[in-house]
């Protein structure tokens, strides 16, 4: 093992707490921005619950994919009202979410399914009940 240096080490543990920015202590989502409005609640609903889906994928490709799923629902909402909307920007916007969301799935932490053993105990504790039955 190496020497621990402050380039080595992760940013959050070089500094007390009180000398890092909100953001990364966790305190807020974004630098200067007002948690309250629809738009904000939504961000923080998305990461949150892509943060459960993908747990091992990047915090910045998560937040790219919210912020770009808001603005769509934004422009989706503009149309349905019939707002003007630029068609184009929303074509753009969805291709962005689908590549997005191809992404963040190539980082979901895959299914494990039994071991070897676990399957053959399983078998074993099934047959096993099996020949109780026939006996009684």
């Amino acid at each position: 093992m190496g020497v621990e240096t402050p380039a080595t080490r992760p940013v959050s543990d070089t500094r007390p707490r009180n000398l890092r920015s909100r953001v990364t202590n966790g305190s807020v989502l974004l630098a200067n921005v007002d948690g309250r409005s629809a738009n904000a609640r939504r961000y923080r609903d998305l990461v949150a619950q892509l943060t459960a889906e993908f747990p091992t994928a990047d915090v910045t490709l998560i937040r790219s994919y919210a912020a770009i799923v808001i603005q769509t629902e934004v422009l989706q909402a503009q149309i349905i009202r019939g707002e003007a909307a630029d068609a184009d920007v929303l074509i753009r916007l969805s291709s962005e979410t689908r590549r997005l969301r191809a992404a963040l799935s190539r980082r979901r932490p895959e299914a494990r399914g039994p071991t070897l053993d676990e399957y053959l105990s399983s078998i074993e504790r099934t047959s096993v009940n099996y020949d109780d039955e026939a006996e009684g």
